[in-house]
């Protein structure tokens, strides 16, 4: 016998979705919804550290890439990934979000 523990499964979010055409945050399974939250904590903070990154290094993108550790390309791609304008001199000139 089945016992339903009130958290919605997979199935149940599917099924929501079917019916009404769209699934909301609330349909989803809790721990779901906190794994979106952390996601969405970690991507702000990746941003905060690429524009800490380009500030130290005056808009220098060489530069804040070596101090971030990657390759000039992979910052030019989180910089798109961010909204972060790539012709910017210093973390302050950002792009409009």
């Amino acid at each position: 016998m089945y016992r339903h523990t009130g958290e919605k499964s997979g199935l149940e979010a599917s099924l929501i979705a079917r019916v009404s055409g769209q699934i909301k945050a609330e349909d989803l399974p809790e721990r779901l919804r906190r794994c979106r939250a952390a996601r969405e904590g970690s991507m702000s903070f990746e941003r905060e550290l690429l524009l800490s990154a380009l500030s130290a290094a005056h808009g220098n993108k060489s530069e804040a890439a070596k101090r971030l550790r990657c390759s000039r390309m992979t910052l030019y791609r989180r910089m798109a990934k961010y909204g972060i304008d790539q012709s910017c001199r210093s973390a302050g000139h950002r792009s409009a979000l």
